[in-house]
């Protein structure tokens, strides 16, 4: 375990931190690390308002998005451990949202792990707050509701499919309330944050616009900065509607890095901690072949030779992660005000390599930026008969060939993570699958594309 942090080490990751958000404009983020049960580095970076000039602290109030999904879990598992529900049971056992779904009867796992075969319908509250997409009237649950109902054609019955759905964490959150009578965020607050210390954590709004240390979302329009409001709505606590600061989940996460139990206060057994986090079905794998997977509210997957455990969250003016590496009992969470292209979930996996002296491109997400980023740039033929313009476009390369023939634009996408390994691959209309290579030497690049050699200027 990394019980300390030396003074290089502390440096290492203040660097990696504030260069993120200086190239991503992020005004604010809170960080903290701990090590088992002791939190051995906490700080915030940069404004949490910037009309104000106000930090960002380890205690300012972020939304935790998604990160909210493990909670309502967690909330299923304490009525399932009372005898109340099991997560085998059919949802329509306590609401009436898929009454009319095709096929078998979906139950409470199949919400939990995003393998009901109901796909993403939309952002739903988020989209309609930030005027996104058509979402339809969502004012409250009866509208939510409604809409639901609406789309239970579109469950998937003929094949077993991951599909990420917030909705079912919205309906997860109403069964908690059919199954005990409380609102959920009552129930959520008493029997959770409660029982860990977590006085300021919430779902409420005007606890949040009064606390003294609470975040200011922003929003990135038409390339410009703006303070917006936060999207507050009871139709979302159970799939993303939680506020909180690093410091205070921190002991949240400590109690699901162990047995349950943190500071005196239990909220579960251990073989609960062990049923939420246990891989249940696979999300992704990854370029390398790893993959990815999803337990109740909690995603696995390999890093630094251990296995990483946790979730992230984004709700468009807040984003977040929070994880810790199960053999070394090191965790991390990470949150800004605003939604940056690197998510909180690729760097905060790159401070926990730093925090082990590793370097950040351990992370592949990192390491097939860094790769990507490598090659990009302006090549060009003899007298500039040929010009290729190369960009990173999310985790591939877009190439624009220009010519006196027109222009051409080519997807190719990464053979693998090794950074060594800069041959790229396309496929024609003629359906031949081609590579395009890249040969790096120092402050020079060289492409290779079928009959062109092109030089990078």
């Amino acid at each position: 375990m990394a019980d300390t942090l030396s003074a290089d080490r502390r440096r290492e990751i203040e660097t990696f931190v504030t260069d993120w958000m200086h190239e991503e404009e992020i005004p604010g983020a809170s960080l903290l690390l701990v090590d088992g049960e002791e939190v051995i580095y906490e700080r915030g970076f940069g404004a949490r308002d910037l009309e104000r000039n106000e930090p960002a602290t380890p205690e300012t109030l972020y939304g935790f998005a998604s990160i909210s999904k493990s909670v309502a879990a967690l909330a299923l598992m304490q009525l399932a451990e009372d005898g109340d529900l099991s997560v085998d049971d059919p949802v329509s056992e306590y609401v009436d949202y898929y009454d009319d779904a095709p096929g078998e009867p979906i139950t409470i796992e199949g919400l939990l792990t995003h393998t009901s075969g109901m796909p993403s319908t939309g952002a739903g509250l988020i989209s309609q707050y930030y005027d996104l997409e058509p979402a339809g009237p969502m004012g409250d649950w009866e509208d939510h509701r409604s809409w639901v109902r609406q789309t239970t054609d579109l469950r998937a019955i003929d094949r077993d499919r991951f599909f990420y759905y917030n909705t079912g964490y919205s309906v997860l959150s109403q069964i908690v309330e059919a199954v005990d009578g409380r609102r959920y965020a009552d129930y959520v607050t008493e029997e959770i944050f409660e029982p860990l210390g977590m006085e300021r954590s919430t779902y409420d709004r005007e606890e949040f616009e009064g606390d003294d240390d609470a975040m200011t979302p922003y929003r990135v329009r038409d390339g410009e900065r703006e303070e917006v409001s936060f999207p507050f709505g009871e139709t979302s606590h159970g799939s993303g509607g939680m506020l909180s600061s690093v410091r205070e989940l921190s002991r949240y996460l400590r109690a699901m890095m162990t047995d349950g139990e943190f500071d005196g206060g239990r909220v579960c057994s251990a073989d609960s901690v062990e049923e939420l986090q246990a891989p249940r079905t696979t999300r992704l794998h990854r370029l390398d072949g790893e993959p990815q997977h999803y337990g109740y509210g909690y995603i696995r997957e390999p890093l630094l030779d251990d296995e990483l455990i946790g979730h992230s969250g984004s709700i468009l003016v807040s984003t977040a992660y929070m994880g810790y590496l199960a053999d070394e009992g090191l965790g991390v969470i990470l949150a800004c005000n605003a939604s940056p292209e690197r998510h909180p979930r690729q760097i905060a996996p790159g401070v926990l390599a730093l925090a082990l002296g590793e370097e950040p491109t351990a992370v592949p997400q990192l390491a097939l930026r860094e790769k990507l980023e490598s090659v990009t740039g302006r090549y060009e033929g003899f007298r500039e008969g040929m010009v290729a313009e190369v960009e990173r476009v999310g985790g591939e390369l877009r190439m624009t060939m220009k010519s006196s023939y027109g222009d051409r634009e080519i997807g190719l996408q990464p053979e693998s993570l090794d950074p060594d390994d800069t041959t790229f691959r396309t496929t024609l209309a003629s359906s031949a699958e081609v590579p395009v290579e890249f040969d790096l030497d120092g402050e020079t690049a060289d492409l290779y594309h079928m009959r062109y050699r092109l030089q990078r200027v």
